[in-house]
This record gives C-alpha cells, sequence and structure tokens, in this order.
C-alpha cells in the first residue's frame, strides 16, 4: 500500500511555526504584521489629505474680500474756485535785506630790503681791544717721569668647571657637603603620600667670597608642585661658605652643580 503523503494546508506562518512554541509571541505578531501595515497606511493617508486639504478648507470658510487697488490717475470731481480777495487788504510790508558786506583787495607792496655788510675786526684791532689771554701765569717746572700703572680690571666672569684652574671646596670635602645634604633635607609630606622619589640636581654660584648664590633647579623631579624641588634649593640655600675658586691666582666666580636624591626606605 503506497504510503500517504500529508500537506499542511495552514497559512506561511503555521507552517513556519510548526512543532515550535507559538505562545512566545513572535507567532502572534507575524500573524498581525499584514494588519499593522494597513493601519500605518491609512494614518499616512489620512494625514497627506489633512495637510493638503486644510488650506482648501480655510478658503471655503473664510472667503478672502477684494481691496481696491490704489493708481496714481487723478481724481475727477468738481473743483471750486478759489474766494475772492478783498481789494481793501493792504499788502505785506516790503522786507529789504541787507547788503553783504565787500571786502576790497589790496595789492601787495614790494620793498626792497638791503642787507647791512658787517665787517670783521683785524687782528691787531682785537689785540688793541681785548686782553685776550689775561692774566699770564708761570707754570711748574715739575715733570711727572713714572708711567701710569694699569688699574686692576675686575673679574667678573662666571667660570665652570672645565676653564677653572681650582675648584671651590666645601669644608671637610665632598663627603661633608653630601653629609651636611643628607642632615637638612626633609622629605615632603605629599611626595611621600604619592610615592613619589627621584633626584633633583640643584644648580649654583660659588662667589669670590664663597657664599653661594643664583640657586635654581637645573633638573627637578615631576611633578613639580609637590615639594621635591623647593626642599632641594631651600637646602643649598642653607650651605655655608666654600673656598673659592681660583684662575690666575685670584678668587673667581664658579659655576657648581649638586646631585640631591630623594628616596623612600
Amino acid at each position: 500500500m503506497a504510503q500517504e503523503t500529508k500537506y499542511n494546508s495552514g497559512t506561511i506562518e503555521d507552517i513556519i511555526f510548526e512543532n515550535r512554541n507559538k505562545a512566545y509571541g513572535a507567532y502572534d505578531i507575524r500573524m498581525k504584521y499584514l494588519n499593522y501595515v494597513i493601519i500605518g497606511f491609512a494614518c499616512a493617508l489620512f494625514f497627506a489629505l489633512v495637510v493638503t486639504g486644510t488650506p482648501y478648507i480655510i478658503r471655503l470658510l473664510h472667503p478672502t474680500k477684494d481691496v481696491p487697488i490704489e493708481t496714481n490717475e487723478p481724481v475727477q470731481g468738481n473743483l471750486t474756485e478759489p474766494p475772492p480777495t478783498d481789494p481793501k487788504t493792504p499788502p505785506p510790508p516790503e522786507v529789504k535785506l541787507p547788503e553783504p558786506e565787500q571786502i576790497k583787495f589790496v595789492p601787495p607792496k614790494i620793498v626792497e630790503v638791503v642787507k647791512k655788510e658787517e665787517k670783521l675786526a683785524t687782528v691787531e684791532e682785537v689785540k688793541q681791544s681785548t686782553n685776550v689771554g689775561g692774566e699770564t701765569k708761570e707754570g711748574t717746572k715739575d715733570v711727572i717721569t713714572e708711567p701710569i700703572k694699569d688699574l686692576p680690571v675686575e673679574d667678573d666672569k662666571v667660570y665652570d668647571i672645565v676653564s677653572i684652574e681650582k675648584m671651590p671646596g666645601f669644608p671637610g670635602g665632598d663627603d661633608a657637603l653630601l653629609a651636611f645634604i643628607s642632615n637638612h633635607v626633609n622629605y615632603p609630606q605629599q611626595a611621600l603620600d604619592n610615592n613619589i622619589q627621584g633626584k633633583v640636581i640643584v644648580a649654583f654660584v660659588v662667589g669670590k667670597d664663597g657664599k653661594v648664590s643664583e640657586v635654581h633647579v637645573k633638573k627637578g623631579i615631576k611633578p613639580a608642585d609637590l615639594g621635591c624641588n623647593a626642599e632641594a634649593e631651600r637646602v643649598v640655600k642653607l650651605l655655608p661658605p666654600f673656598s673659592p675658586g681660583m684662575q690666575n691666582g685670584k678668587a673667581v666666580k664658579v659655576a657648581y652643580s649638586v646631585p640631591i636624591t630623594f628616596k623612600i626606605k
């Protein structure tokens, strides 16, 4: 006996959702999709009719009135003649305008000016009229024979470590310098809270008298506002006088720099 084939005579949605959960929601949406399309099309058509038909309806309900157009043509009508003048009325008094003042032009008069020549006095006349030299005085017979010595020239040049003959020295040596800095440095609290570490290089000038001046941070720790750079600069300004640098046997200014390390132990 031949096997019978069963065909589902339902809609396409029934074929798609056969043996599936139709209560999930998708089946209901697909079944109502055509209705939604028809409703949407009808709403769009209604909106278009309202937009296009509103001006026509307004013109029917409120018809416009004809406004007369103004023209420049003269108005024709009965023009009355002006009233007759009274012959007894006296005429208005005549007003006389003042005559304008006339300025008479005077031609310029040319006058010849003769410059008087000044006669220069001769040398003999000058000698006779004035005492040119005044009183005559004899000078001293002493003659300076000693040569003028050269004045000492002040050397204000700031030497560096390459061109200087003798570097400035800290009392006790470099170890004493580092010990002084270590004993006077206070680790900034903001740097400790933010775990900031690093090295600050402070530059300064050792003067002819050995004193420290022109202190500034040559290379600092970032961010600079956490206090390490300012603290290093403060400690360097506390340094006692050095023995000055020497050049050609004279004390001179020398540029100096020192590293200060901030490390959290």
